[in-house]
């Protein structure tokens, strides 16, 4: 547990309206609450894309678990779209190449797809 831990956010624009951390159980049910009111709107490609900024061990996890969460509130047949972000040159960078590895072979198999610094 990393206490005293605190999200970094830069100063993008539109981050602070339309992002969403995890770290803290009230900041994880608000992003659950948002996931299924998304269920009450319109099936449009937006409505169906999540992006995932980090590739580290929270962002993996939340990334291969977020198709089938998006599944089970829009349908089984809906086109989702999980998109990782990372700044590294690959996700998972602090973890070794062989489980990078599996990783990655498990993000495809999942249709999770990887935006990184190549």
């Amino acid at each position: 547990m990393a206490t005293g831990s605190q999200t970094r956010r830069p100063a993008i624009p539109g981050l602070a309206e339309f992002a969403f951390d995890i770290d803290q159980l009230e900041s994880a049910q608000h992003f659950e609450n948002h996931l299924d009111s998304l269920a009450t709107r319109p099936s449009t490609p937006e409505r169906n894309t999540v992006v995932v900024c980090g590739g580290g061990f929270t962002g993996i996890e939340l990334a291969t678990e977020l198709p089938a969460r998006l599944r089970t509130r829009f349908g089984d047949d809906t086109q989702t779209k999980v998109i990782v972000v990372e700044r590294g040159s690959v996700i998972g960078g602090r973890y070794s190449e062989e489980l990078r590895g599996t990783i990655e072979e498990a993000s495809l198999a999942l249709g999770v797809e990887v935006a990184s610094e190549q």
